[in-house]
């Protein structure tokens, strides 16, 4: 009476289970490091956008952005990973990744391109909430139209392709007075 398996049964059972195996594995191993690229890319492309977003913010607090009050869009690409910006209006921004960290932080991205743009702010009465729209609505649209003068939508997009060629992007939005209240 057998008791036990022989070698040649191990030996099969093993290469069946790994030849059924190795797809899920193979799977699951790539799934994996696609997902930690993306969170890697992701969390290099987050932390340049807030850094940019800051000094723009910073800029405008000091009233050395006067170009914030203007609609524009500029690409700042060079700006971030080389600290080198062909544009005069953006050499703040150069100062801030001269210290190469734009450029460690984008390594493992090999194709992105980086925009700041300002648009106008608008804002709508629906905005308000219904019980406050009432009480003075001559005061309210003076309010709003203030608001819109002197506000500018100040947007940093970023757009990069992962190692599968696949298409993201990140946007960060700052909505700003860049004009000192009269």
């Amino acid at each position: 009476m057998k008791k036990a398996f022989s070698l040649v049964e191990l030996l099969v059972a093993v290469a069946v289970f790994s030849i059924a195996g190795l797809p899920i594995f193979s799977l699951y191993f790539n799934t994996g490091l696609g997902q930690q690229k993306l969170i890697r890319d992701f969390l290099a492309v987050t932390t340049v956008t807030e850094k940019v977003i800051n000094r723009v913010n910073q800029e405008i607090e000091e009233q050395n952005l006067p170009m914030a009050r203007f609609n524009f869009d500029k690409n700042i690409s060079n700006s971030i990973t080389k600290g080198q910006s062909q544009d005069p209006d953006l050499k703040f921004l150069d100062n801030s990744f001269v210290d190469k960290s734009g450029e460690a932080a984008f390594r493992y991205i090999q194709h992105s391109e980086s925009r700041f743009s300002t648009t106008p702010f608008t804002i709508t009465k629906g905005s308000v909430p219904a019980s406050h729209r009432s009480n003075n609505p001559e005061l309210l649209q003076e309010v709003l139209t203030s608001i819109e003068k002197r506000s500018k939508l100040l947007e940093v997009t970023t757009q990069w392709r992962d190692t599968s060629r696949i298409l993201h992007d990140f946007n960060v939005i700052l909505i700003k007075a860049v004009v000192p209240e009269s």
